[in-house]
């Protein structure tokens, strides 16, 4: 199962306890800002060497933008 999204922007990179991070994500420092996550989300594999996740990324910049739109919404 995958960490929640629930206030990801400005939360800490690996920070939910009892998930099994990628050794790259958990040496990670700082929290996801809007900028990072549309590079992460551009190409996880090349803003995070060493990530395990599997996605190639989203290639569209609108699509992009709308995801991390979405997720700003998402507050605890």
């Amino acid at each position: 199962m995958a960490p929640t999204l629930w206030g990801i922007i400005g939360a800490p990179k690996a920070g939910t306890k009892g998930y099994g991070y990628s050794l790259a994500l958990t040496k990670a420092s700082g929290v996801w800002t809007e900028r990072e996550l549309e590079q992460y989300l551009t190409a996880p594999s090349q803003f995070l060497p060493g990530t395990t996740k599997t996605i190639t990324g989203l290639p569209d910049a609108q699509d992009r933008a709308k995801v991390i739109a979405y997720l700003a919404t998402l507050k605890n």
